[in-house]
């Protein structure tokens, strides 16, 4: 099952959260940024199901966008040192990155 939403960070956190029991496990978060464009998505696989999120987490900067993406990777069990690198340290104007379990 893959679930597409656009949505604000407020948005896709309660988003993620109402529906952490449909994904199961997760297994990996894939997440891309075209700063030029502000065009962010974030791709939760878990191992029933996949939510594929427009907008909501943002990274490149540290804003609300991207310091609740921290947080959700944090709790997924992530490193915090290496997901803050990624999420906020990293200002590429094009990036990606996948965390996998």
């Amino acid at each position: 099952m893959a679930i597409l939403i656009e949505a604000t960070t407020d948005q896709a956190v309660n988003y993620v959260q109402d529906n952490l029991k449909r994904l199961g496990e997760i297994i990996s978060v894939k997440h891309s940024r075209n700063s030029n464009e502000i065009d962010y998505e974030t791709i939760i696989k878990g191992e029933n199901a996949t939510l594929y999120i427009q907008s909501g987490f943002a990274s490149g900067y540290g804003g609300t966008g991207p310091r609740a993406l921290v947080k959700l990777l944090v709790s997924f069990g992530f490193d915090e040192e290496e997901v803050e690198r990624l999420v906020v340290l990293n200002t590429d104007n094009k990036f990606e990155f996948e965390l996998r379990k």
